[in-house]
């Protein structure tokens, strides 16, 4: 494997990023704008206009319907504008951070570093809501996006029956840029969508041949420059208060808990430079974030789940630092969360994220306390990373470490490089060690390291691959990162091909790949985990989609495994055989169909499932959709009466006024456990940095049986929680 690898890089020599066209010097806003969505000032015409061509379904055509798009700028915000022309105007949702393709949109991505790999993002509906998320890693990956980060910006829109307007402006102060003397450049696509015809257009054209997010590579960005833009340095104020109650019924439904709670709290955001940010908490909550939703999980490594904490948003990619896998050196749903999986409670912390010239900046101190209001823990991250060579290559030091008030403690030290290759080949590097407290700690063995190699052809048009190289040592403990094994060596290949259809098809594109990736258990030099496996997914260019997959799986246990409650494997051998094929509606249709069958083996038994998914848009104030997930699992060692049957179903809802009110929720129930959750959210938020949020939670056990004495679990659980947080610019 190693010498593979350093043939292929030997192959692929470092290249410099070829010089851009010259920047477009945007027009600056010299009258008064009357910002109300509608186009009305004579002015508009003299500003900077941009036309996007079509990206999908037929790269580089005109777009299908007609668009007046105009960007500008005055001392204290950047403007889009637009008057958006179409026969079948989809928008049927208002509420705010929406990111679906049932409805028609228009937005702009700034990549203020210039660093051709991150961009924030502005979208916006007919219906005027908001929809803002940031960009990493040039767009490249399964989801290379985060929708929970969110910033303080406006737009006002209106619409009729085939055309509407928008006006949006975001200050300066959202943006983080670098700037010299006044003058300011930086990369900018806009692009803009049609639901009825799943049409995407961009600006500037970009080609369509790096995936399902190729609109959005910062690294295809036109270069804009905007004079006499003086960076502001506001500080946000955001004191909050809370209130709630919370209800427990012990195994005697007479032994009922009660509690009340009363908190304040508050987030201070304050920009150093233009492109440097601290934040700082103080008796941090987070009781609005929306709940997870749950999922069967029927193999025997714990679920990866996003981060969705408002606090740990900003500029999230500079943490974020992988090593195969779900698993990273740092994680931050860690923090708030003990060795038990309980939630602990955030005394208060700073967060420092930002670039100087060419070094990234990420700091993270937080510190935990105990009901008493005890010091608990203290956690800690340190995050470095310079631009080397070219554009998306870099190299970078990451530190964390976790310290209890008793002296108990856990250190890693990460080192890594990204270096861009020739094309769209990418190679990068991975080592990492920890230290803790009661291990023998050696620095220079292998037992408490982490290494990662990995070359990537990052792209979808022909041939692409992905190679890796793993290995974790027996006593590498990162307890603020994430691993879903222990103490292993992997090896990972993909070999891929991609086309397009001709322009005449009805057919957009044909994905196929081929897979491999075996663990060895380190003590024992024995395979964990092979995997050999073809997929094959079709896009068309309507929306509907369909893929397959198969593979066959050689499972290792050196001990028994709990896989469900009712589900346990013993060790040995397994041999494993699992084929699957789905089918999806169109995104952009108001009602929409997604359905999944699964089957084959697992461990010692046979499985089948069916996983179902309706969502409709009724109109814009309403918004339904339903899950459900069914496995059958059939004990082949058992006699045939002995069938497990699974189930996990959800209803979710979205109940939009208009875009300042919404009322969402979800109710889930699982037989696994036999748990009923259920999560309403209410949230007015008449402008930007003020919110109420009105929260319901209810845990129930569906298989109560009070008539066991040693019965522990607090079920049913309901907790209600009132919070207001009012934002004060300085």
């Amino acid at each position: 494997m190693y010498k593979v690898l350093i043939l292929l890089i030997l192959a692929c020599k470092l290249t410099g990023q070829s010089s851009a066209a010259d920047p477009i010097l945007l027009k600056e806003l010299s009258a008064e704008l009357d910002f109300d969505g509608k186009l009305e000032e004579a002015f508009w015409s003299e500003m900077t206009s941009v036309t996007p061509i079509q990206h999908v379904p037929v790269n580089g055509q005109p777009s299908g319907e007609k668009a007046d798009i105009y960007l500008t700028y005055d001392k204290n915000y950047l403007y889009l504008a637009a008057t958006v022309y179409g026969d079948d105007i989809q928008a049927p949702s208002q509420k705010r951070d929406e990111f679906s393709l049932i409805t028609d949109w228009l937005g702009i991505l700034i990549d203020g570093y210039n660093d051709k790999e991150n961009a924030l993002a502005f979208f916006t509906t007919p219906t005027g809501l908001r929809s803002d998320f940031t960009i990493f890693e040039d767009a490249i990956g399964d989801f290379p996006v985060n929708l929970d980060w969110n910033t303080f910006w406006d737009v006002k829109t209106e619409h009729s029956v085939n055309q509407w307007s928008v006006e949006m402006r975001i200050p300066f102060t959202s943006l983080q840029f670098q700037d010299k003397d006044g003058d300011v450049t930086f990369g900018v696509i806009v692009w803009r969508s049609i639901a009825s015809k799943n049409e995407l257009s961009t600006w500037p054209l970009i080609p369509n041949e790096w995936g399902s997010w190729s609109h959005m590579k910062p690294s295809k960005a036109q270069k804009v420059r905007l004079k006499g833009v003086k960076a502001k340095k506001p500080i946000y104020i955001s004191p909050y208060v809370l209130g709630g109650a919370s209800r427990s019924v012990f195994a005697n439904p007479h032994n009922v808990k009660r509690s009340q709670q009363i908190a304040a709290g508050l987030d201070v955001k304050y920009s150093l430079t233009s492109n440097v940010t601290l934040d700082f908490t103080l008796n941090t909550d987070f009781a609005q974030v929306e709940a997870d939703d749950a999922q069967v999980n029927l193999d025997r490594f714990n679920l990866f789940l996003p981060e969705k904490r408002q606090f740990f948003q900003e500029r999230a990619s500079i943490f974020d630092l992988r090593v195969g896998g779900p698993n990273r050196i740092f994680y931050s749903r860690k923090i708030g969360i003990d060795e038990d999986g309980d939630l602990e409670k955030i005394l208060g912390g700073v967060r420092l994220t930002g670039r100087v010239g060419d070094l990234d900046i990420g700091l993270i101190n937080i510190a935990t306390r105990d009901d008493q209001w005890g010091l608990k823990n203290n956690l800690s991250v340190l995050r470095l990373r310079k631009k080397v060579y070219n554009t998306n290559s870099y190299i970078g030091f990451i530190g964390t470490n976790k310290t209890d008030f008793n002296g108990e403690y856990n250190s890693v030290y990460g080192l890594d490089g990204t270096f861009r290759l020739k094309g769209n080949n990418l190679f990068q590097l991975r080592w990492a060690q920890s230290f803790t407290d009661g291990y023998d700690n050696k620095p220079f063995s292998l037992k408490p390291s982490r290494f990662f190699i990995n070359l990537e052809k990052t792209q979808f048009v022909g041939f692409n691959y992905d190679l890796a190289y793993s290995r974790m040592g027996e006593d590498y403990n990162p307890a603020l990162g994430f691993e879903d094994r222990s103490d292993y060596s992997s090896y990972f290949a993909i070999l891929g091909y991609g086309w397009r259809a001709s322009d005449e098809s009805k057919v957009l594109q044909h994905s196929f790949r081929m897979y491999n990736f075996t663990f060895l258990n380190n003590p024992t030099n024995l395979d964990e985990t092979t995997n050999i496996g073809l997929e094959y997914k079709a896009d068309w260019k309507l929306g509907h989609s369909f893929n397959a997959f198969t593979y066959y799986r050689r499972e290792r246990l050196f001990e028994d495994v709990s896989i469900l409650d009712d589900f346990t494997v013993g060790e040995g051998l397994y041999k494993i055989n699992v084929w699957s094929v789905g089918y999806n509606t169109p995104g952009s249709f108001k009602l929409q169909y997604n359905v999944s069958l699964r089957a084959g083996d697992i461990f010692d038994s046979k499985f089948a499932r069916i996983q179902q998914t309706i969502d409709w848009a009724a109109s814009s104030r309403l918004n339904l959709g339903l899950f459900y997930n069914y496995n059958r699992i059939y004990r082949t060692n058992w006699n045939t009466d002995n069938i497990i049957h699974v189930h996990l179903a959800r209803m979710k809802f979205l109940i939009t006024l208009n875009t300042k009110l919404s009322l969402n929720g979800f109710i889930q129930a699982t037989s696994d456990g036999n748990i009923g959750l259920g999560n309403i959210r209410f949230r007015y938020n008449p402008k930007e940095g003020v919110d109420f949020f009105l929260v319901y939670n209810n845990e129930t056990d569906l298989n109560l049986d009070f008539s066991q004495e040693n019965f522990k679990r607090r079920v049913p659980e309901q907790v209600l929680i009132a919070k207001f947080t009012y934002t004060f610019r300085l």
